[in-house]
């Protein structure tokens, strides 16, 4: 009998050693965990976009930060809860180019996170077998902040972001949802309310900050 109690518990450690880690968070992130201020989309907005962002644990660097992106996806779930997959990123390019530039950026963590909306080209990342590999610790005074083209949405759903990622050293990875006025408006800011705004915050994932493989993981999570 105690031989099986050790087995259960051995099966355990592994089945938690396979999934991603919420152990911790970068320092200086401005969302330190789960946020969720409206799932539903909200009134004058018809377009979303899933977005991701990679950052190292401190601006030190220097742990072999590097990430690997499957895919990023946004999926609409309907009134009877049929899913249906509205834009999504599979990185099946190979061309070993860093990301399109209008697709991500790098963003700057002082004096604060995203302190203004300045920033430049992911050129420490590449295209490569199928996924979209991210070396963080080339730039631990940046976030590595990336997203997927805009989709349009219906107003009686609600969205959930998917990825499939591998983390190694010492980074961690966030996704979210932000809903737009449409699929071409520019930003102009940001408001808490969304108020004189073309973009409005969906939601905000906890942090992943490391991964024993490949993992597969929704936001907002399942309760």
């Amino acid at each position: 009998m105690k031989s099986f109690k050790i087995i259960g518990m051995l099966f355990l450690l592994l089945l938690l050693m396979s999934c991603a880690t919420i152990i911790k968070h970068p320092d200086g992130a401005i969302h330190k965990e789960e946020k969720i201020p409206r799932q539903e989309v909200p009134a004058g907005f018809f377009a979303a976009v899933a977005w991701a962002q990679v950052a190292t644990t401190t601006e030190q660097g220097g742990e072999g930060g590097i990430a690997f992106i499957d895919y990023l996806r946004l999926i609409e779930i309907g009134e009877h809860g049929n899913e249906k997959i509205i834009t999504e990123d599979n990185y099946e390019e190979n061309n070993s180019s860093p990301l399109d530039k209008k697709k991500g950026g790098l963003y700057g963590r002082q004096p604060r996170w995203f302190a203004d909306d300045k920033h430049q080209p992911i050129e420490n990342s590449s295209l490569e077998n199928g996924f979209l590999i991210l070396v963080a610790d080339e730039t631990p005074d940046k976030i590595l902040h990336w997203w997927t083209d805009r989709a349009e949405v219906k107003n009686d759903s609600r969205h959930v972001v998917e990825a499939r990622f591998k983390l190694q050293g010492s980074i961690c990875l966030q996704l979210g949802l932000d809903y737009w006025k449409d699929k071409k408006a520019d930003h102009n800011g940001w408001h808490k309310e969304c108020v004189g705004t073309n973009n409005c915050e969906g939601f905000i994932s906890n942090w992943y900050c490391s991964s024993n493989g490949f993992v597969t993981v929704r936001a907002p999570a399942a309760k």
